[in-house]
């Protein structure tokens, strides 16, 4: 079964996005077991999930910052807020979380997570002297040029688009995690 059980209580996870949300029941003994182990981060993510599906940003961010006074330095924690303060609109203070998992962590892939929380932000020109700034740092991490060829189809700059995909695909392996997704999009750009 998927139900997971904290000490006496057995929780059910929130549905699919095609099935129906939590009953108030349900979302009650989950907002009980998250109150009684703040630092249990399966369960924070339960919550946070079906908080996400009934819309209530200002709590998915508050059950974030919780579990966040537990793990300071966790950078999927900080990924995790970052994206939930950006989705409900609070653009400086999602770059600036994604920001602090890239110095608590530096890696191209953190670099990566910024460089798309700028692009979702529609902070292009910043979301491009990211990925130089990166390409000098990581010049092998390839996956900049999606996000480069992705934020220049955005901006409507097509054959820029078009030689970050073509460069991506030139080096990277076939089994490459954004090969099909690139081949796409540069089919999407001929038509």
């Amino acid at each position: 079964s998927d139900d997971i059980e904290t000490g006496d209580v057995i929780l059910v996870p929130p549905p699919d996005a095609n099935e129906n949300r939590l009953n108030a029941d349900q979302l009650e003994t989950l907002e009980e077991a998250f109150r009684a182990d703040t630092s249990n981060i399966d369960v924070m993510m339960l919550l946070v999930d079906a908080y996400r599906q009934q819309g209530r940003s200002v709590d998915v961010i508050a059950t974030i910052e919780v579990t966040l006074q537990e793990y300071p330095s966790d950078v999927m924690l900080l990924h995790l807020y970052g994206d939930a303060l950006l989705e409900a609109g609070l653009i400086d203070e999602g770059i600036h979380v994604l920001r602090s998992a890239v110095t608590e962590e530096p890696s191209p892939g953190n670099l990566n997570k910024l460089i798309t929380g700028l692009i979702q932000a529609g902070l292009f020109e910043d979301a491009l002297r990211e990925i130089s700034d990166a390409q000098q740092v990581y010049p092998d991490f390839i996956d900049f040029l999606v996000s480069q060829g992705q934020i220049y189809e955005l901006m409507g700059n097509l054959e820029q688009a078009r030689q970050s995909y073509q460069e991506y695909l030139a080096q990277a392996p076939e089994d490459a995690l954004f090969r099909e997704d690139v081949r796409r999009a540069l089919a999407n750009l001929e038509r």
